[in-house]
């Protein structure tokens, strides 16, 4: 059972039914990869039909308790599901506090403004990884993509 349909939870769910493991997956939300658009969902969710995963969309979970058939019972709005292994891939939530504290320029998407060396509008301040903006080269902007290889570069 994968709790979160974004870019972790799909992630593992590919690497779960690689290795013949069964996988269901919950999102609160009505698509899985919400925030890359509707025709990347779509394609998200035939590839799932495909690899037998049960999508269950608009689900939040409530609680995880022992299990009674199985180790473990995830509580949901939307009624109870057995599992014995559960991921969360909830999302990430960036900590800006001290830069924002130093008068750093943040932007729209809450995330630190950077150059192209990583450089903050405090010349001396750099910021790197989740917090902080990036630029999309095919996109040719700077965008917000708190993902672990882009934090890693």
């Amino acid at each position: 059972m994968i709790v979160g349909a974004s870019y972790i939870g799909m992630e593992m769910c590919e690497a779960f039914r690689s290795i013949g493991i069964e996988t269901q997956v919950i999102d609160i939300l009505p698509r899985p990869a919400l925030r890359w658009g509707q025709e990347f969902a779509k394609l998200m969710s035939e590839e799932l039909d495909r690899n037998q995963v049960a999508f269950f969309p608009g689900t939040k979970p409530l609680a995880i308790e022992k299990g009674k058939d199985f180790a473990l019972k995830l509580i949901t709005d939307k009624g109870n599901l057995d599992a014995d292994i559960i991921l969360m891939g909830l999302g990430t939530k960036r900590n800006t506090r001290l830069a924002e504290s130093m008068g750093i320029k943040m932007v729209e998407s809450g995330a630190i403004s950077v150059d192209f060396f990583q450089r903050t509008s405090r010349e001396e301040v750099y910021a790197v990884g989740d917090c902080c903006e990036v630029f999309h080269r095919v996109a040719g902007k700077w965008v917000y993509n708190p993902l672990g290889d882009i934090a890693n570069k």
